[in-house]
């Protein structure tokens, strides 16, 4: 497992984005803290494969209901990931699996 960071770093509706060296490849990921739950994605829009996001730890939109791809607009629902709307909807960002020991969060 490699560790992220603690839960107090990830507020309600707020995400924090990792780069991370695994076996050799750059993995790079976000985690999100919605609704009670903290979940993962990985940081990279199904449409073209580009960094969700254009700033570090923004991937949420202006109101906070939606992860948004910089580049295209597309709007992910946060807690399955699923494209509500632009050019990759009825697509999905793909979840990174987490686990929460002792108040940190890490990759499994």
């Amino acid at each position: 497992m490699h560790k992220l960071c603690s839960v107090n770093e990830v507020k309600e509706n707020r995400t924090k984005g990792f780069d991370l060296e695994v076996d050799g490849k750059i993995i790079s990921l976000f985690v999100v803290y919605h609704e009670g739950k903290i979940l993962a994605y990985k940081n990279s829009c199904p449409h073209v494969g580009t960094p969700l996001n254009w700033v570090p730890d923004r991937f949420m939109d202006s109101e906070g209901q939606f992860l948004q791809c910089a580049t295209h607009g597309a709007m992910f629902r946060v807690d399955d990931g699923y494209c509500e709307f632009g050019p990759c909807a009825g697509e999905s960002l793909t979840p990174e699996t987490i686990v929460i020991e002792n108040d940190d969060i890490y990759l499994e």
